[in-house]
């Protein structure tokens, strides 16, 4: 058998399962394409398939028509192996620094590479955004605090990793249908959606119609959306708030719309730990992304 590639220090062979899923393919694919030769293949000794990165890399550049129907990578020798790795066994602390890094250079194909793989090879959508995007976003803010980024690289920064998030919301299939329809909004004065957007797209997947009003809805208007679309939840974001008393009023006045029909109101975000909510079974707090599946 040939001697077993390595990079990084780390062996980099892959078993027909682990090549399927880093080129976006089954696993029949993966043996015919190594039966007739197309795809260099190791065998061991008892005849197992074992394939090397690099091999796959280079098979991948020969086979445009993969990338093309699957909305993979594009790998290519170019592209870092430690991050196609990291990628694939869900290290997560490498591509975070790799996300944040395109971010704030301004390099949108990158991001949104990574982002179709991570979903490709099985992560969910709660965790791409959650334990990936969300530390993205909070290293680009902490630059900003700490006057390392201008607040134009900030708004670049956060606004790759927003489009990014849309972009792949157009390539993501939800599930059945559900009956269950939801309404997603900030409150008055909030500029800062990522989070609920990242909220509606998990929740599309999962099936519900979604509405989203998005940045700076105002309460008072919410009585004749709550006519018009009927929703049986409403998510709230709130992530700043400059003015905690400003919040507590919208809240209270959203609260008013909705506590005396049959709607399920959820309120998620930081700002909302400056305020005390109403007490009720009909408005929960919502801690994190991954608490959206349960819904």
């Amino acid at each position: 058998m040939p001697e077993p590639n390595h990079r990084n220090g780390k062996l980099q062979i892959l078993n027909s399962d682990q090549a399927a899923q880093i080129l976006g393919v089954n696993v029949s694919s993966i043996k015919r394409w190594s039966d007739s030769g197309d795809l260099v293949c190791q065998r061991t000794k008892g005849g197992h398939r074992r394939f090397s990165l690099d091999d796959l890399i280079q098979f991948s550049q020969k086979q445009k028509r993969m990338n093309s129907k699957s909305n993979l990578f594009d790998l290519n020798k170019n592209m870092n192996t430690k991050l196609i790795m990291s990628v694939f066994k869900k290290e997560f602390d490498y591509i975070i620094d790799y996300l944040f890094r395109e971010a704030i250079s301004g390099s949108q194909q990158n991001i949104q590479q990574i982002l179709i793989q991570l979903y490709t090879t099985k992560s969910p959508l709660w965790q791409i955004y959650e334990d990936v995007l969300v530390p993205v976003l909070h290293l680009i803010g902490d630059k900003w605090k700490d006057n390392e980024l201008t607040p134009i690289g900030e708004h670049i920064a956060t606004q790759k990793i927003r489009d990014s998030i849309i972009r792949l919301q157009g390539l993501v299939k939800g599930l059945k249908r559900k009956q269950q329809s939801i309404l997603f909004l900030n409150p008055a004065n909030e500029l800062h959606d990522i989070g609920l957007k990242m909220a509606e797209h998990i929740m599309e997947e999962r099936g519900f119609q979604t509405y989203y009003s998005g940045q700076i809805t105002p309460a008072n208007n919410l009585k004749d959306a709550l006519k018009h679309f009927g929703p049986d939840i409403i998510i709230v974001a709130s992530t700043f708030v400059e003015h905690p008393e400003k919040l507590r009023q919208e809240t209270d006045a959203i609260w008013e719309a909705v506590k005396n029909r049959d709607i399920q109101l959820y309120v998620a975000g930081n700002g909302f730990d400056e305020i005390i909510l109403p007490e009720s079974s009909s408005l929960v707090r919502l801690h994190s992304l991954r608490e959206l599946v349960i819904i």
